[in-house]
């Protein structure tokens, strides 16, 4: 009996098959490619997989595209990897094969690993601190990574009759690429070798991360590039299991209500979380709209946990984020009556561009701008331990030959701040730390 003979010899689809091809089931994977309206559920779990993925990080009404960008990333590196599936094929032999009809069915597999971002959902946020919390993000990534990376080469190995060498060569030529064109693209913390910008840990841990994944996979393109060419040229011949068959079964009632269920269970998560992201965009586009002092009043109104776990008000200093300007921000705050979170947060920010050594420079910077933050300075309680943290830099701008007066009595004012500083009665200035 044939491959496509057998799997239409069984009944749809159900939740049990669904849970068989988590685990990369060969059975599985046929019966979902071959079934009819499979294409409706993997889209159910697209949406849900964007859900669990965005619940808690985007105001999702005032961004909805935050639903598209999954969908359109889905299309495009399915397609992607189709076609170079479908090309390799043709190099291996394998038989006629309407392009469009197969695609389809291999997009059915494609969406059918959506539910594992289901795994984004965890609110690690709310549960560990912000070098925990991230370093677990990270580890979810991983996991839902590789794990896609599995059942996509057993969906390979199945549909296309592919040897396990050529499967795993030929979808991680892909993921290397995918992943090295994230990587491009992502936002992520910028290092800088002259030391102008301070981090979090969690930023350095970001960083950390992608730096050796990035490593890793310039490494290894060189790899799958050579053991795919190896199967171009010598691998078996490829033959595609359901050429021939046409969809004769389809998804069982459980299996689509499931899907269903997967989307209309945020229907009670959303109201809970929702009006913190609302919250927390209000404040944004005021920060990045110049209307500082109405986003410093917004943010007072409220405690921290009004607010997003994972949410951080612009700019983002580790980012390289220099809008709106930090030190009008902390000067707004400074003169308010903003409570201890919201000084905390911007405290952090304002320490975090001062490690910039440029800052003395009157280059760089001009005698208000200089005025302004001395002033800044002295009115923080971390104030005299950055300034004596720097105070080698200070002296050596308060001893050149041509300066303004008004410029020698701040950075004066900056060395008096210097001396004063007692690790036992002021903050330590180090704000390179998650608040």
């Amino acid at each position: 009996m044939s491959v496509a003979s057998h799997v239409q010899s069984h009944e749809g689809p159900d939740t049990r098959t669904f849970w068989s091809f988590l685990r990369g089931d060969n059975e599985a994977i046929l019966r979902l490619a071959s079934a009819d309206r499979m294409l409706g559920i993997g889209l159910l779990f697209v949406l849900s997989a964007a859900l669990a993925r965005e619940y808690d990080g985007v105001d999702l009404l005032a961004e909805p595209w935050h639903f598209v960008l999954p969908l359109a990333a889905s299309l495009g590196t399915s397609f992607v990897l189709f076609c170079l599936l479908f090309g390799v094929g043709k190099a291996r032999r394998m038989d006629h094969v309407p392009f469009g009809r197969a695609y389809l069915r291999f997009l059915t597999l494609y969406w059918m690993t959506a539910p594992l971002a289901w795994l984004y959902a965890l609110p690690v946020e709310s549960v560990f601190g912000p070098i925990e919390a991230t370093m677990s993000n990270l580890v979810l990534l991983g996991v839902v990574a590789a794990w896609r990376v599995f059942l996509m080469t057993r969906a390979v190995e199945t549909l296309f009759g592919a040897g396990a060498f050529a499967a795993w060569s030929v979808v991680l030529l892909f993921a290397d690429l995918v992943a090295l064109a994230a990587l491009a693209f992502v936002p992520k913390p910028v290092v800088s070798i002259m030391g102008g910008i301070s981090h979090t840990d969690a930023e350095i841990a970001i960083f950390n991360v992608t730096f050796m994944v990035g490593i890793a996979c310039v490494v290894s393109l060189p790899v799958w590039l050579l053991a795919t060419a190896v199967v171009i040229r010598h691998g078996g011949r490829w033959k595609f299991a359901l050429s021939d068959a046409r969809p004769t079964t389809r998804p069982s009632l459980g299996l689509r209500l499931f899907a269903v269920a997967s989307v209309a269970v945020w229907i009670v998560v959303l109201p809970l979380t929702q009006p913190k992201q609302q919250l927390a965009r209000r404040v944004n586009e005021d920060l990045k709209s110049g209307r500082i002092w109405e986003a410093v009043a917004e943010m007072s109104t409220h405690q921290r946990n009004d607010f997003p776990a994972r949410w951080e008000p612009p700019p983002h200093i580790g980012y390289g984020e220099r809008e709106p300007p930090i030190l009008d921000i902390i000067e707004a705050v400074l003169a308010s009556d903003a409570p201890d979170w919201v000084r905390s947060v911007f405290t952090e920010k304002f320490g975090n561009t001062l490690y910039d050594t440029r800052l003395l420079s009157p280059d760089e910077i001009d005698d208000e701008e200089l005025g302004r933050y001395v002033r800044v300075l002295l009115r923080l309680p971390q104030g005299p331990s950055f300034a004596s943290r720097k105070e080698g830099f200070i002296q050596l701008a308060y001893e050149q030959a041509k300066m303004s007066p008004r410029r020698q009595a701040d950075l004066k004012a900056l060395l008096d701040l210097a001396k004063t500083y007692d690790p036992t009665r002021h903050p330590d200035g180090n704000f390179a730390r998650s608040y």
